[in-house]
């Protein structure tokens, strides 16, 4: 093994920022959704990986420099792991950083990994792991300046007595996701910045879109939209995008707004190119599970 593993401390985070956008700003090294600034990383670093004096941020150093990191952005018994990064092409080391990282959280059973489709290193290094590829992500932007807001006013906040016919919805509609529709609910009573808006038609929910706000980053991403089955063709999502496009850029504070959509799904692609997103990049998911 070369240089040394350390569990990185809270005063590393701007090591660690650095890192990983150095890295990041390379689609052959990009990771998932970890982002390019080194502001945002760092930013995210302190508020999602840090927990009183310490992180579940981890490292392979030598002469203090990294060279591979791995941090894991824990929810319950599942993580999302921004990384592996790293400078190295030493498979061993980066699977025994791998261990390292899993050693210090014996109560994680699930593991989610979006890697850039040019990012081939850490593709290969995903079937060492054993992780199952469950997915291709195209990752699209939509900028303030380019976008032509819409008049329309089609949804309505979520309400509680919409809640099983939300549920049904979405369970129908993403079967298989990181949220499921308990989670939504919980997250929007958490925080305001996540947010629920339904379409409703003679008291049936027709569609939905679900979209977390962070004014700081001066962005927004829409995590879900779905439209009943029985009212798709009509129109109807690219009106529920656009409305709620515009409704996000009303606060001054944002200006770009991000999803993802499954790479295979070319129709939903060609609606949200037409509303004005480009592709940024895609991304292969993987799970594995412990």
């Amino acid at each position: 093994m070369n240089g040394t593993f350390t569990n990185l401390s809270p005063t590393q985070l701007t090591q660690a920022a650095a890192f990983i956008a150095e890295l990041n700003n390379v689609k052959t090294s990009h990771i998932g959704y970890c982002g390019t600034s080194y502001n945002d990383i760092l930013d995210t670093l302190q508020e999602d990986f840090v927990n009183q004096s310490t992180t579940s941020i981890y490292a392979q150093l030598i002469n203090d420099e990294i060279i591979s990191l791995i941090a894991l952005d824990i929810d319950d018994d599942a993580a999302e792991v921004w990384g592996p990064f790293t400078k190295q092409q030493n498979e061993s080391d980066l699977f025994a950083l791998w261990q390292y990282t899993k050693d210090h959280h014996p109560t994680i059973t699930h593991y989610h990994f979006f890697i850039n489709e040019l990012n081939t290193q850490q593709i290969k290094f995903m079937d060492v792991l054993g992780a199952q590829k469950s997915g291709e992500h195209c990752y699209l932007k939509v900028v303030k300046e380019t976008f032509d807001p819409v008049s329309i006013e089609l949804s309505t906040p979520y309400a509680s007595n919409y809640e099983q016919q939300f549920i049904e919805l979405h369970d129908e509609a993403f079967p298989k996701t990181y949220y499921n529709a308990e989670t939504i609910l919980r997250k929007i009573k958490e925080n305001e910045a996540n947010c629920l808006k339904l379409v409703i038609r003679d008291g049936e929910v027709l569609g939905y879109a679900y979209y977390q706000l962070d004014i700081k980053e001066q962005t927004a991403h829409i995590e879900y939209i779905a439209i009943k089955p029985s009212e798709k063709g009509k129109g109807l999502g690219t009106t529920l995008l656009k409305e709620v496009c515009t409704h996000i850029f009303s606060y001054p504070e944002v200006q770009d707004i991000s999803l993802t959509v499954d790479n295979t799904n070319k129709s939903a692609i060609n609606i949200y190119l037409k509303a004005g997103f480009t592709q940024v990049n895609v991304l292969w998911a993987y799970n594995l599970k412990q």
